[in-house]
């Protein structure tokens, strides 16, 4: 490689650099936390709309199977993400990208799943199925976020 050719590399990767979005971990745990809580909560929020178009008798059953996938999942499928994400994170150190609190991996699904949504909008389920689907997920989110609140609060007051 040539003399001209390294320089033009270091100083675009520093211009890159100087560009990138830099936070502190605290920063990021917080985004992570915010986003995990306000996708819960936007999906609990459509989940009981659907659970309160029923019956009485059947909304009682949707919100209880809904509340059952939501505990379950939140402690069996996204506390070990959660936590995986809060060691990425901390490992990672302060000055990273900001929008690394999300591995690229982890990005591709959160798209997926934006995506899938959006066709879960379309396809006109019945309403006891949105409401155990939708509330159980976003349950679960927000158990999953409680782990990175956790994380933040810890990091900033011990």
């Amino acid at each position: 490689m040539l003399k001209t050719q390294r320089s033009f590399k270091i100083s675009s990767s520093k211009m890159l650099r100087s560009l990138k979005p830099a936070g502190s971990a605290s920063v990021q745990l917080f985004l992570a936390a915010l986003l995990w809580s306000s996708i819960g909560t936007f999906l609990l929020y459509r989940g009981a709309r659907a659970a309160l178009s029923l019956t009485p008798a059947m909304m009682v059953l949707v919100i209880a199977v809904a509340l059952a996938i939501g505990l379950f999942k939140g402690y069996r499928v996204m506390r070990p993400v959660s936590t995986r994400s809060i060691t990425r994170i901390i490992e990672r150190g302060d000055g990273t990208c900001i929008g690394g609190f999300l591995s690229w991996k982890s990005w591709l699904f959160v798209l997926g799943m934006s995506l899938m949504g959006k066709w879960l909008r379309s396809a006109s389920l019945p309403p006891w199925l949105t409401g155990v689907l939708l509330g159980g997920v976003g349950l679960a989110l927000l158990v999953g976020s409680l782990f990175f609140w956790r994380a933040w609060v810890y990091r900033l007051w011990g």
